[in-house]
C-alpha cells in the first residue's frame, strides 16, 4: 500500500482517519491524483465497499444543518454508503440514490467503472439535488393546478394540499389557517399534529402564525425563544424544534398561512425548505381561492339543470374572478364559444327529448375534451362557453384540437340516431400584447368567430 502524507492528501481529497490510503499496485495512486480536481465527486472503493479515496468535490456535496462542510467521518460514511448501494450496479450503468441527513438530503447520479480487473471500483458521482427538487416542484405544481377540479369539497382540497407538501418535505405536522381581517377571526381549517389539537377559532393573537400573516413573509423558527421574545411572539403550543410558516395571499392581500413543524431532532428544516414551501404557497393560495369560489357557486345553485354545467350567471361570476387574477398575474387565458349545429332540425325530426340528449352529449364531450380546472358553461339554448387559464397562448389551439377529436370519437361510436356537429370560435387573452380586452370583450370576439365558422360551413353545404 502507498500512503499519501497529510499535506499531499489535503490536495488530493479529504482525510479518512489521518491519511488517504491508495494501493500503489496498478497505478491507483496515479488515478486518485488524476481525479483530485475533477468536477465530479470521485470515490475509489475496494471490493468490500470500503472507500480508499474520496476527492474534495465529493466532500463538498455534504453540508450540515448550518450549511457548513461535513466532518471527515461523515463524508467517509457517506462514501461507504454510496459504494455499498451500487455494489451490484453493472459497470458503466448510471443509477440514482440519496445520501445525507434527513434535513439536508443529497441526491446523486452514480456511474461505476472497474479498476484492476474488478478488484476496485471507481464511482463517478454527480449532485442532481437541484434537478431532483425541480422535478418534484413541477409535479407538485401540476397537481395543485388539477386539485380544484378533483377535490370534492374544501376539506378534500386541504387534504390534497397536505399530500402534495408531504412529497416535497417531511411534513408530518402540518396545518392551514385562514384569517378574516374584517372580524379578526383566525381559523385552523386543516390541522395535523402529533401532540396538539387544532386551536379553536378566535382572534389573530401574537403566535407564530400571526407573525406570518401580519408580515406577509415566510418565517423559519429554530429553537430560539429569545428571538421570539424580542419580537413579541408567543409560543402557544407544544414547542417545536423547527417551524416554517408561509403566507397565503392573493396579490398583497394575506388571507391565511400554511405551516410545517418538527419535534424530531432528526428532521430539521433550513432556508432551503422555507424557499420551497414559500414558492408553492403562491400557487396553493390561488387554488384555495378558486375552490372557495366554486363552493360558493354551488351554494348559490348557479348550475344548468339539464347539463349540470355552470349557467350564464355562474360562468360570469367565476370566470370574471379568474380573469382578474390572470390580469394581475399576467397569465394568458382563452375563451371558447361552442354552438350545437342544427338544433332545430334535431327537435323537429327526433323530438325535444332527443334535443335534450344532444345537449347533454355536448356537455359530456366538453368535459372530456377540456381540463378539470377549466370553467365550462351552457349559456342557454344550444350555446356553450369555456374559460381556461393557459401556460402558453399556443395551448388554446391544442385544446381546440382535443375538442375536435372528442367530437369525432363520439360520432364514431354513434350513441345517438344522428351525428353531432359543432361550430366554434376562439379568443385569447395575451398579456404580452398591447391592450387588455375585458372578459366580456373576449366573449364577444369568440362569439363572432363562432358565428363566422357556422356561416362558412353553411356556404360549403
Amino acid at each position: 500500500m502507498r500512503e499519501f502524507p497529510v499535506d499531499k492528501a489535503a490536495s488530493c481529497g479529504i482525510l479518512i482517519g489521518t491519511m488517504i490510503r491508495v494501493a500503489a499496485r496498478g497505478g491507483l495512486a496515479h488515478t486518485a491524483e488524476h481525479f483530485a480536481d475533477s468536477w465530479e465527486g470521485i470515490v475509489i472503493a475496494d471490493g468490500r465497499g470500503e472507500p480508499l479515496y474520496i476527492n474534495q468535490r465529493f466532500a463538498e456535496f455534504l453540508l450540515d444543518d448550518e450549511d457548513r462542510p461535513a466532518s471527515g467521518d461523515a463524508v467517509a460514511d457517506a462514501a461507504r454508503r454510496v459504494a455499498l448501494a451500487v455494489a451490484a450496479q453493472p459497470e458503466h450503468q448510471t443509477g440514482r440514490l440519496s445520501i445525507g441527513a434527513a434535513y439536508a438530503p443529497v441526491h446523486l447520479e452514480v456511474r461505476v467503472t472497474s479498476l484492476e480487473a474488478g478488484h476496485y471500483r471507481l464511482l463517478h458521482c454527480r449532485d442532481i439535488t437541484r434537478q431532483y427538487d425541480y422535478d418534484l416542484i413541477q409535479s407538485a405544481l401540476y397537481r395543485i393546478a388539477a386539485m380544484t377540479g378533483l377535490a370534492e369539497d374544501m376539506a378534500a382540497c386541504y387534504k390534497a394540499i397536505h399530500d402534495i407538501v408531504v412529497e416535497l418535505l417531511n411534513s408530518r405536522n402540518f396545518y392551514i389557517a385562514t384569517y378574516n381581517a374584517s372580524i379578526d377571526r383566525l381559523e385552523f381549517v386543516h390541522f395535523v399534529d402529533e401532540f396538539d389539537q387544532a386551536p379553536p377559532p378566535g382572534p389573530l393573537g401574537n403566535g407564530l402564525t400571526a407573525r406570518v400573516i401580519r408580515t406577509g413573509e415566510p418565517y423559519l423558527y429554530s429553537c430560539d425563544r429569545m428571538v421570539l421574545a424580542k419580537e413579541g411572539v408567543d409560543l402557544v403550543a407544544h414547542p417545536a424544534i423547527d417551524w416554517i410558516g408561509v403566507p397565503l395571499k392573493i396579490g398583497d392581500r394575506v388571507y391565511g398561512a400554511m405551516a410545517v413543524q418538527s419535534y424530531d431532532p432528526g428532521v430539521r428544516y433550513s432556508a432551503h425548505e422555507k424557499d420551497i414551501l414559500g414558492f408553492i404557497a403562491e400557487h396553493i393560495a390561488l387554488a384555495i381561492e378558486r375552490k372557495r369560489a366554486e363552493e360558493e357557486l354551488k351554494a348559490l345553485s348557479l348550475y344548468d339543470q339539464l347539463t349540470s354545467l355552470y349557467n350564464r350567471r355562474g360562468f360570469l361570476a367565476i370566470a370574471s374572478q379568474q380573469s382578474r387574477l390572470a390580469l394581475r398575474e399576467r397569465q394568458p387565458y382563452a375563451v371558447h364559444f361552442i354552438d350545437l349545429d342544427n338544433m332545430k332540425l334535431i327537435n323537429d325530426h327526433h323530438g325535444h327529448g332527443a334535443g335534450d340528449a344532444a345537449l347533454q352529449a355536448v356537455a359530456g364531450i366538453l368535459r372530456a375534451s377540456f381540463r378539470d380546472s377549466d370553467i365550462i358553461a351552457r349559456l342557454g339554448g344550444d350555446e356553450f362557453v369555456i374559460f381556461g387559464l393557459l401556460a402558453d397562448t399556443a395551448d388554446a389551439v391544442v385544446l381546440a384540437g382535443r375538442l375536435a377529436g372528442g367530437l369525432a370519437e363520439f360520432n364514431r361510436t354513434a350513441p345517438l340516431p344522428f351525428a353531432l356537429a359543432l361550430s366554434s370560435g376562439l379568443a385569447v387573452f395575451d398579456p404580452s400584447q398591447a391592450g387588455k380586452p375585458s372578459l366580456e370583450e373576449l366573449m364577444a370576439e369568440a362569439d363572432r368567430a363562432m358565428y363566422k365558422d357556422k356561416l362558412a360551413k353553411r356556404a360549403q353545404s
